[in-house]
């Protein structure tokens, strides 16, 4: 004797059992009302919100992932972290041999043997070799990067590493992302000499181009929600805070 098969179409010729004469609305009716006993869940993020009473959680609870947590990842982060340094270093040393035996070598034909110069990224960006200004760009990129990574648990209590209720009046009108969030957008770092007339860090007067920016996106939660953002938002690595963010996107 032959299995029937289940999943065969209905006799009426339609795949999910309405009949043709009802169309497409009668089908979508049917979607709809499904989605909605189910809870409404859309995939990635939590359901859409209800009057309902329900139990309230701190999404900052949930917002690290436990993974990152483990040892074997953050010793992992640790080792790329060191050889990154190490290249920021070898970078700039690089770059003053390349400058010396190139566009500065009149220049130190001149210095006595045994003089010692201390020789920083922006003294470097000036030797006119293109080269060595690319070169000092991604050593900057590199500092920018681990400054970001180095942002530890102390600082995310509040954006500004301090205990809720003592953000100075200097700060008031700065940024208030939750540092988790900014580090997940380390990796989009972006070019300070692009906003050269935005505004300095409110505490120590560092230059807007001299601050760190990167193209910040709030979690994908936010956006589900309805209240996520996206634009350029620049770090005062000396303060260690958010500076100015450039509202690009929002929804």
């Amino acid at each position: 004797m032959k299995k029937k098969d289940r999943t065969a179409t209905p006799r009426d010729g339609s795949p999910d059992g309405i009949p043709e004469a009802q169309g497409a609305e009668a089908r979508g009716e049917q979607h709809r009302s499904e989605r909605e006993g189910s809870g409404g869940n859309r995939p990635g993020g939590p359901p859409a919100r209800k009057d309902t009473v329900g139990k309230l959680f701190n999404i900052d609870d949930f917002r690290l992932p436990s993974w990152k947590n483990s040892e074997s990842y953050r010793s992992a982060l640790n080792s790329v972290l060191e050889r990154l340094a190490e290249t920021s270093s070898d970078i700039l040393s690089a770059c003053f041999g390349m400058a010396v035996a190139g566009t500065w070598r009149e220049w130190d034909a001149t210095v006595p043997v045994g003089t010692e110069i201390a020789v920083d990224d922006e003294m470097l960006m000036d030797t006119g070799d293109t080269t060595i200004t690319a070169l000092i760009k991604l050593k900057k990129r590199i500092d920018d990067f681990l400054f970001l990574c180095s942002i530890d648990d102390t600082h995310r209590s509040s954006p500004h590493g301090l205990h809720t209720g003592e953000i100075k009046l200097d700060e008031v009108d700065t940024p208030h992302f939750p540092w988790d969030d900014v580090k997940a957008c380390c990796d989009h770092v972006l070019d300070a000499e692009g906003y050269k007339d935005r505004k300095p860090c409110p505490k120590c007067g560092t230059r807007p181009e001299k601050l760190i920016w990167i193209s910040f996106m709030s979690p994908l939660w936010t956006w589900q929600q309805l209240c996520g953002q996206q634009g350029p938002l620049s770090i005062c690595p000396k303060c260690t805070i958010q500076v100015e963010f450039i509202l690009n996107a929002m929804n």
